[in-house]
């Protein structure tokens, strides 16, 4: 009866996701949702398996799975990320390290088929917030630029923002403008990072991003933020490099 209830829950799963993916593409963010692992993956693997997600991660309406391994052979990565395409074909290989903070969404932003990757990792005195296009041919992900996460709360009416924990965000703000998708956004602000992040040598400035959800620190201060705009992806990119 269990197998039998899992086994529903999952093809519900499953339609909800290609129904998400169906209108217009990626129109939220989507999380990776925990799944057990498929034998056609299980059975190719010598590793011990730690965890297995489903998510759409190439743009094909189809669930793809996220699979990390356990390291056997060295403390450092800790774990590998196997990335299978719903063919079960193995397109990445990513090493894990240890993090406080390891959060991660697919939203298409852009006009290529592959969602892009929306991450917050780091630790507790530092997390980067970071945009990746993904680039699956080569197996890799290209960083676009880091940005400052601030979140519109609308159930709370306080103040107008809120720093955009990953654990309070719900999607990132964006409108389709004549089949182009565009972002809520800012490069003009008086944030200042006080915290340990990794800033790209190319890029001289961290513009803001807007994100729907709900505060858990309505207290923390947001500051100055002027010049809103709706930027392309390629617009913000421009923007923030030197």
């Amino acid at each position: 009866m269990k197998t039998f209830i899992k086994y529903i829950g999952f093809l519900i799963f499953i339609v909800n996701m290609i129904f998400v993916a169906g209108v217009g593409g990626q129109t939220i963010m989507q999380t990776p949702r925990l799944v057990n692992t498929p034998p056609q993956i299980s059975n190719s693997i010598s590793e011990k398996i730690l965890e297995t997600y489903a998510i759409d991660f190439d743009g094909d309406d189809e669930l793809d799975f996220l699979v990390y391994i356990k390291n056997e052979t060295s403390d450092e990565p800790i774990a590998f990320e196997l990335w299978y395409a719903s063919s079960f074909k193995l397109v990445k290989r990513v090493p894990k390290y240890i993090s406080d903070y390891d959060y991660k969404w697919f939203i298409n932003l852009d006009d290529d088929p592959e969602p892009e990757i929306i991450s917050a990792y780091g630790f507790t005195d530092g997390v980067d917030y970071s945009i990746y296009d993904q680039n699956l041919a080569k197996g890799s992900d290209i960083l676009l630029f880091r940005f400052n996460p601030v979140l519109i709360d609308s159930s709370n009416k306080r103040k107008e923002y809120y720093w955009g924990y990953p654990w309070d965000v719900t999607n990132i703000i964006t409108r389709v403008e004549n089949e182009v998708i565009r972002i809520r956004s800012s490069v003009n602000h008086d944030i200042i990072r006080d915290a340990y992040i990794n800033i790209p040598k190319w890029q001289h400035t961290l513009p803001v991003i807007f994100f729907e959800g709900k505060t858990t620190q309505p207290d923390i201060e947001v500051e100055a933020i002027r010049e809103i705009r709706w930027l392309t992806l390629k617009e913000i990119e421009k923007a923030v490099r030197k």
